[in-house]
């Protein structure tokens, strides 16, 4: 790949850092952070617990996992669950975006990485959504301790979605600042 290549496709992909959640948009967030915002989070959290609770994970694939877990909203948008999407039109969506994403500077290998990550089959794709659902908890803490309120629906939202004791240990003491 040569150097106009690699801009065009840090170009598309730096679109995150201006595109918006939605989730906490519509839950009256205002200046809420976003996508790369959360994927910044989300890479930090994954560097840290996987060193320190879940050293069974190969760290690089669940930072790349990490990093690339929400790069096709670059041409889909951040679409939440309240949009009127259903979830197969999403991944189509998604997947779409990141295969032209991805023929730009002619690798696979963020289509294979984005695969194992909405297949949540393997070790570190089902921590890395666990670890994407607790990042959205550390950031409605965030929110609450602004001043902001009625988030208990993240928190309903991430009910059952926390399956490794770690996590859910995060998940409880986080429920209990907020919902207190």
């Amino acid at each position: 790949m040569n150097e106009n290549q690699l801009i065009a496709f840090f170009k598309k992909s730096f679109a995150l850092k201006k595109l918006k959640r939605r989730g906490w948009m519509q839950a009256g967030i205002q200046n809420p952070e976003s996508v790369a915002d959360h994927t910044f989070g989300l890479s930090l959290l994954t560097l840290i617990l996987v060193d320190h609770q879940y050293e069974h994970i190969n760290l690089e694939k669940a930072l790349s996992l990490a990093i690339i877990h929400d790069l096709g909203e670059y041409m889909t948008g951040d679409i939440t669950p309240h949009d009127g999407v259903n979830s197969t039109d999403k991944q189509h969506m998604e997947s779409k975006a990141i295969r032209s994403l991805s023929s730009i500077i002619n690798t696979d290998k963020l289509n294979v990485l984005w695969q194992e990550y909405e297949e949540n089959i393997t070790a570190e794709s089902k921590l890395v959504r666990e670890l994407d659902t607790i990042e959205m908890l550390i950031q409605a803490s965030i929110y609450h301790d602004a001043g902001s309120n009625n988030l208990d629906e993240f928190f309903e939202y991430a009910e059952g979605k926390i399956a490794t004791e770690p996590g859910r240990r995060l998940y409880l003491a986080l429920k209990k600042k907020v919902t207190c």
